[in-house]
């Protein structure tokens, strides 16, 4: 009924409906799906989560990054211009590259600092010669040495990662305290 690597019951309860809809109305769901599109279910949020969606929206909406915003019933429906802003709405560590990326950039130069560069690292940083390569999935090991150190930057605790990179650097929410921890990474690897 279901391939073999589908062992996920969310996976496979979708892969069932998928089929099911291909069968009875095949090209039909399609016309439901915009890349540009968000849907916020207005009761599922707490009251002061929604005034922060409306402050966020109001910023997007300034900066002409909204095309247009529907209120139905329950429903909130944001239309965005593009599907790159979508992207780094709901990727949280997309999101986090934006965050970090304004931390380091006010505190060092902004033209060594490269956001997004390959798909696996997620930022990265030149500084007295060195690479610093950032990353928030890290995957596979990677080998730092005298010219390329890879950091991995994570908001919480993942156990799984801890030994894959040499460098580590939480995120803290506090810019003074963020950029002190990042400069003990730089001098310790700058000797």
């Amino acid at each position: 009924m279901y391939p073999n690597n589908i062992t996920n019951t969310y996976l496979a309860s979708l892969y069932k409906i998928v089929n099911e809809i291909n069968e009875t109305h095949p090209l039909w769901w399609p016309e439901f799906i915009n890349d540009t599109t968000i849907i916020f279910g207005l009761y599922e949020l707490k009251a002061d989560e929604v005034i922060i969606l409306y402050s966020i929206l109001k910023k997007f909406k300034k900066e002409k990054l909204l095309v247009k915003v529907i209120y139905k019933r329950e429903f909130l429906i944001v239309h965005f211009n593009n599907t790159e802003i979508i992207d780094y709405l709901i990727e949280p560590n997309k999101w986090l590259n934006l965050v970090v990326y304004k931390k380091i950039s006010e505190k060092y130069n902004p033209s060594s600092l490269l956001l997004n560069p390959t798909e696996d690292e997620t930022l990265r940083f030149i500084y007295q010669g060195t690479v610093y390569h950032f990353f928030t999935k890290p995957h596979k090991s990677y080998q730092s040495n005298r010219y390329h150190k890879y950091i991995y930057l994570y908001t919480n605790l993942q156990v799984k990662y801890k030994n894959l990179l040499d460098n580590h650097l939480k995120y803290l929410h506090n810019k003074d305290e963020f950029n002190k921890k990042f400069e003990v990474i730089l001098e310790k690897n700058n000797y």
